[in-house]
């Protein structure tokens, strides 16, 4: 939409589109970086080696055909300290590049042998480009609120500015000469 039919909205109709969009990419750049806290995995420091089991397939619901961009769930076997683990589900970096029979290493963490993570997840740092990208989104999400604000602070001032009215001498043209 140019800039032209929002002008003709209205400074209202500009709030109330920043204040929305602001609030969504708040959330969603809040939840990005809050992410990062909890996909720590530099703890799990046991190895294993494991065998793909089972991938299952989610495709998005976006179109009739049903034909959008899928994700997958994939559920490893492995052994640690003699006891098997089946059916665990594989967590961390890119578990889905991952296929039923591909064999891989995994880590666990000590105390929790039952959870499963791809190696890569493990190192320093691998989710921190979530947490940078999380970041430019709560920036861009505090300028569309800071911009809703100005939106509503000119529709405030449009509203305590009186109309400028003409001399209403000058509003019609004089009585006709007798």
């Amino acid at each position: 939409m140019n800039a032209q039919v929002w002008r003709t909205k209205g400074p209202l109709a500009e709030f109330f589109f920043l204040l929305i969009l602001g609030a969504v990419l708040g959330f969603i750049g809040a939840m990005m970086v809050l992410s990062t806290m909890f996909n720590d995995y530099t703890d799990f420091t046991g190895r294993a080696d494991a065998v793909v089991v089972n991938r299952v397939e989610e495709r998005s619901s976006g179109s009739a055909t049903n034909s959008g961009p899928s994700s997958a769930r994939v559920y490893v076997a492995y052994a640690v300290d003699g006891r098997e683990h089946t059916d665990v589900r594989l967590h961390g970096v890119n578990p889905a590049h991952y296929y039923e029979g591909d064999r891989l290493t995994i880590a666990y963490h000590p105390e929790r042998p039952h959870q499963a993570v791809t190696v890569p997840s493990t190192e320093p740092g691998a989710f921190d480009i979530l947490a940078y990208i999380g970041a430019g989104v709560l920036i861009a999400a505090v300028a569309c609120l800071v911009g809703s604000g100005k939106c509503l602070a000119r529709h405030r001032r449009q509203r305590a500015t009186p109309p400028s009215h003409p001399d209403p001498s000058t509003d019609y043209p004089p009585p006709p000469a007798r």
